[in-house]
């Protein structure tokens, strides 16, 4: 067939016509574009411009006369031009130019076609043979074209066979192309009689108001033209409708779908093929007809593309075409109406692919790097096998990477992330500020996000059940993005969020069955929202403020806070491969390797090993990069500032006080305004008591998070909200069910203590974060009270690990007592604690703590010692079998790991005896009958050791690896025997010591102290007559001792075998003993020693009678007249 002649020979070409129009047309657009009549009606009154105004050169045929108008369209206006000057030549040609002739010439510029074949062939235009046929059959043989024919023309052009073509070009580009090229040189011929009417306003001799009229008439030609085309452009992809037309199968195939491959072009290739403002009128055009048909293959296509980009992709691309297509308000209508925005069902693994949004928020990410691809990209390391490291400003191994480059590649990562997460927010806001609807929608979709991602929130969890980090941490980001109005310093939104939010029955978070709540059990929850709800029965949704505050929280736990739970697990397991690997190299350079039959394997596996060891450092040089950002930390931070003030708000509303005209940056700073706010009340509210442990819980360990890895990002940012809520919750025990929470607490403290910088030989250096301690008022008056009620409280925290749990605890806290022992303010609330009965609790546990982290540092090193001595002895060592050679090593690491626990927390413990010791005021509890005698013989015990005829088992090889000093420890040990040596009770509870006393001991302590100048000659002298004290009353209680003879054993305690002072019953177990032994025992563990029933000190019954016998018995010994014993 002649492709030129394609003229409709079908009966059935009007029908198809007729319904082609009805479907384009059935929007309801203009009469112009709806009726062809109406259009040439609109263009027969226009006039043409000049080619040169108009058309670029060759559009039009200056050799060729087009013929005499019809008769409608001659009828024109007068020229509104008079005699031309040079400057309104153009104007003149504009003007001038017949209806006809100017309709002719737009007609064939914005379509590049022309009815005859000759100009066709002229100007590079396409001839319409079929249209100029039907023509020619019609008796309009004209090859001008006109008005009336403009719906005739585009369809004749986009019915031609060569449309077919599986190749496109230039003069035959895909049918949607064409379109979207002819509405633009449509908006081109507007633009340029605009730009001609701007010109007549300022130029002399034009009738205005006609030049007006001309210019209005065919501008609305134009515009009438536009919506034709942008109505053809519609039937060209419409799936339902687009087989009307001849397209390649490559295109039919596509459908709405080309769309998409326009979007995705880059930034400015796609304005240029598919212009915003065409996007939006074709929007305009299908919003009631068939757009969703249209925009849903194309929102689709635009999201599958996205699904195959990473952050070291193209990722921008489909984010940017997609912010396109969201930031129009009917196509956001389609997106969130379709089945897949948030379809039913879906699990959480899938959710972030098979919904719309989830693979802009999953994709471009950093922590989805299984093959270290984002890592190799970044942090490449030129040689694995290096023998040396580099290390960051935090002590963490960098391997051979230069610490400049690694720098330069995490602010390059960080400002990539910072765009993906800008462009994330930027989409979220376009679909939030559209209207009520839409910002439902951007809220469901984070909360169902949120919420099929719950596992994320365990300790352990399958990764591939759940979304991934990189997911749930790009909606963290967003989250707070949009949070960021609220954050402000002065907490001036705080009344907005709900406190009773969690107490309703359909929250923006529902949280799982098993949720811990703060203090409350389900039952007790359950019953707190029946009763909220009965009085609350009309009560409004929740307000915005309120969503995206609680949105934040589950983000932020889910995703931010479980990242970093992941991270801490990956920093392990690198540390344990670098353990490895060093151990490996020490073989090998110490020529274990040499003669072994596996060298080549040792080898092999050494390699293996450092190559693996270097990807992981890179992939966590990635994951460092993005939860350590600064931005990102102080973000977070000014969020969980509020978070806490809410809580602390939450407390106050729940307990009935009026929080009406509350100042809450005064608050944090600890300026109250008559609030009585510590401790909180004593009765804990239900609000507070029903909120989700794990909003506590995010708190401490992000906090926790950046003290351990960076705590540089807190030095120039306020650590008041922190404090206060700190203290506040101290202070409050019975608000935290879960001691281990405040046991974060107190390690956030001590983080605070430690110097934030390094030395280059790795040692701590520079300010601290613990000047607050002594500016807060909080601080000053609450800080020492709360940390040593914890000290007392940690002992029974109920975990299966709370024995070693205590010790990391205590440690903590005499970190941060030693750092304000010298703050007057400080000082005085400790000794204002030392006054009081609970007082003899904490010294209690702390003589026992010391006790026994002395004994098992100094029994762990002289085992450590032990064995050193065998290998020593190269011939009995290397005489062993292999087997128990490297059973022997394996203790002896074993030994070294807890030596260096022990004796750290040793050292730690000795040294706060040593300075609460020194002073006065603080040593009267420690002189109680049922503390001195325990506390002189663990002091003689370990002086003994330190000093006695055993002390050569404590030399081990470089002691320091154990933080052994024990000159150090000596010197410790006997400032405390010289803070005692004035106190009659020490004196005699010394005296009492048998088991491990001798005033030899002290003889050698002195001669090594002055020895070693650890001593002046005073304190020499002080101990050694205190020393003199004690032999006194040696011999005095020797001879008391012969006076009383053998005690009968009724008057002998139970569990001591000594002599009763002070009988009681315990009615318990309704056996007798001494008063203070029995108060040493429940100070330690409140059960009965006999029965281990629950006991305390109030409960015991003086035994007066057995009193008295014994006072009439130590009486009659001492006259001299007592009965004696019977013996065989």
């Amino acid at each position: 067939m002649n492709p030129q002649d394609n003229t409709p020979q079908s009966d059935d070409y009007d029908t198809i016509r007729a319904k082609r129009l009805a479907k384009m047309m059935g929007s309801g657009s203009s009469g112009a574009v709806g009726s062809p009549g109406a259009a040439a009606a609109s263009a027969s009154a226009s006039a043409s411009a000049s080619a040169a105004s108009l058309a670029p050169a060759g559009a039009h045929n200056t050799t060729q006369k087009p013929k005499p108008p019809p008769a409608a369209a001659a009828a024109g206006p007068q020229s509104p031009v008079g005699t031309p000057s040079a400057q309104n030549k153009a104007l003149l040609l504009f003007a001038n130019a017949t209806p006809a002739a100017w309709t002719h010439q737009t007609l064939a510029f914005v379509f590049h076609v022309e009815l005859n074949e000759a100009a066709a062939a002229q100007k590079g235009a396409v001839f319409l043979a079929a249209l100029a046929q039907e023509l020619t059959q019609e008796g309009l043989g004209t090859t001008l074209l006109a008005a009336d024919m403009t719906d005739r023309i585009i369809h004749a052009r986009l019915s031609r066979p060569e449309n077919a073509l599986s190749v496109s070009h230039a003069s035959n580009p895909p049918l949607f192309d064409y379109l979207v090229g002819a509405w633009k040189r449509c908006r081109e011929a507007h633009r340029r009689i605009l730009s001609l009417a701007e010109k007549a306003s300022s130029a002399s001799g034009i009738d205005a108001a006609q030049f007006k009229t001309l210019v209005e008439t065919r501008v609305n030609f134009l515009l009438s033209t536009k919506e034709l085309i942008v109505s053809y452009s519609g039937l060209v992809v419409n799936p339902d409708v687009m087989d009307m037309f001849p397209q390649s199968d490559e295109i039919t195939k596509q459908g709405a779908g080309y769309i998409a491959s326009k979007l995705l072009l880059d930034g400015f290739a796609a304005e240029e093929q598919l212009p915003l403002e065409f996007l939006n009128e074709f929007t305009a055009r299908f919003e009631n007809d068939g757009l969703a048909e249209i925009m849903g293959p194309v929102i689709n296509s635009v999201t599958a593309s996205m699904r195959f980009q990473d952050i070291t992709t193209d990722y921008m691309t489909p984010i940017r075409a997609f912010g396109t297509l969201v930031s129009n308000k009917a196509i956001a209508s389609v997106l969130i109406s379709m089945p897949n925005y948030l379809p039913p069902n879906t699990a959480a693994r899938t959710f972030e692919l098979l919904t719309i949004l989830g693979p802009y928020f999953a994709k471009p990410c950093v922590f989805n790097d299984e093959q270290g691809k984002v890592g190799q990209t970044y942090f490449a390391s030129g040689n694995a096998f290096a023998e040396t490291s580099n290390h960051d400003r935090e002590g963490q191994d960098i391997g051979s990477r230069n610490f400049g480059d690694v720098e330069s590649a995490m602010t390059n990562l960080r400002g990539t992330i910072s765009a993906v997460q800008t462009s994330l927010h930027g989409l979220a806001m376009s679909l939030i500020k559209s209207g009520p609807t839409f910002r439902e929608a951007v809220l469901k979709f984070f909360a169902e996000a949120i919420t099929v991602n719950h596992a994320r929130g365990r300790m352990q969890v399958d990764p591939k059940t759940v979304g991934t980090d990189g997911f749930l941490f790009n909606i963290g980001k967003v989250c707070l993005q949009l949070a960021d109005p609220i954050m402000d310093p002065n907490f001036s939104k705080i009344h907005l969020i709900e406190p009773f939010h969690f107490l309703r029955a359909s929250p923006r978070l529902p949280q799982p069955p098993s949720t811990t709540m703060m203090n409350a059990d389900d039952e007790f929850l359950a019953s707190q929202r029946q009763i909220w709800a009965a009085q609350n029965a009309n009560v409004a949704p929740a307000n915005f403020v309120t969503d995206v505050f609680v949105l934040t929280l589950g983000s932020l736990h889910l995703g931010y806070l479980s990242s970093v739970r992941q991270f801490q697990d990956f920093v392990k397991r690198l540390g344990e491969i670098q353990k490895e690997i060093t151990r490996m190299k020490q073989d090998r350079d110490s020529g274990a390797w040499a003669t072994a039959p596996d060298r080549a394997l040792k080898e092999m596996t050494l390699k293996r090993y450092q190559t693996q060891m270097d990807i992981w450092i890179s992939h966590r040089l990635v994951m460092t990069t993005s939860l350590l950002d600064k931005v990102t930390v102080d973000q977070i931070m000014r969020f969980y500032n509020l978070v806490m003030m809410w809580m602390i708000r939450v407390i106050l509303v729940g307990s009935g006080k009026p929080v009406e005209g509350i100042q809450w940056a005064q608050i944090a700073r600890g300026n109250y305004q008559g609030v009585s706010l510590i401790p909180f009340p004593e009765q804990v509210p239900a609000l507070f008591a029903t909120l989700p442990e794990w909003i506590f819980e995010d708190v401490v360990e992000f906090y926790l998070f950046v003290c351990r890895y960076k705590a540089t990002l807190l030095e120039n940012t306020l650590r008041d909200e922190l404090l206060l809520f700190s203290v506040a919750m101290l202070q409050s025990p019975a608000y935290v069910k879960n001691p281990h929470l405040k046991s974060k607490l107190v390690e956030i403290l001590f983080y605070f203590t430690l110097p934030l910088y390094r030395n280059r030989d790795g040692s701590n250096a520079g300010p601290r974060l613990d000047v607050v301690f002594s500016t807060h008022e909080a601080a000053k008056q609450y800080l020492v009270p709360g940390i040593m009620r914890f000290y007392v409280d940690a002992e029974f925290t109920g975990a299966s690990s709370a024995f070693y749990d205590k010790f990391s605890i205590r440690y903590n806290i005499s970190q941060i007592l030693k750092a304000v022992w010298e703050d007057q303010n400080h000082r005085l609330a400790l000794i204002r604690e030392s006054q009081k009965e609970d007082f003899i609790k904490f010294a209690n546990l702390l003589m026992n703590d010391t006790s026994y982290l002395l004994d098992e540092s100094l029994g762990k090193l002289s085992e450590i010692h032990k064995i050193q001595d065998e290998m020593d002895d190269a011939t009995t060592w290397n005489a062993m079998p292999q087997a128990a050679r490297e059973e022997r090593e394996g203790v002896l690491r074993g030994l070294e790991r807890h030596a260096q626990s022990y004796v750290g927390l040793c050292n730690e413990t000795v040294n706060m005896f040593q300075y609460l010791t020194s002073e006065e005021r603080v040593v009267t509890p420690f002189m109680a009958p049922y503390i001195v005698e325990r506390l002189a013989a663990m002091l003689d015990y370990n002086l003994t050791t330190l000093v006695g005829p055993k002390c050569t088992d404590l030399k081990v090889k470089n002691p320091e690896k154990y933080r052994f000093n024990p000159k150090s420890l000596l010197t410790k040990l006997v400032d405390i025997f010289l803070h005692l040596a004035h106190r009659n009770e020490f004196v005699n509870a010394v005296a009492k010591d048998e088991r491990s006393y001798k005033k030899d001991t002290f003889y050698r302590a002195c001669d090594i102290l002055g020895r070693h100048g650890l001593k002046d000659s005073r304190d020499l002298d002080s101990l050694r007559e205190f020393v003199g004290k004690v032999e006194e009353v040696i011999r005095n209680t020797m001879v008391e001792d012969e006076e009383l003879g053998e005690i009968p054993d009724e008057y002998l305690d139970p569990l001591m075998a000594t002599l009763m002072e002070d009988p009681v019953i315990l009615p318990t177990s309704n056996i007798t003993v001494d008063r203070s032994t029995i108060i040493t025992q429940l100070l330690s563990n409140p059960l009965d020693p006999f029965n281990r029933k629950p006991l305390t000190i109030d409960m015991v019954i003086p035994n007066t009678e057995l009193k008295q016998q014994i006072d009439a018995w130590r009486k009659q010994q001492k006259s001299g007249n007592a009965t004696p014993m019977q013996t065989d």
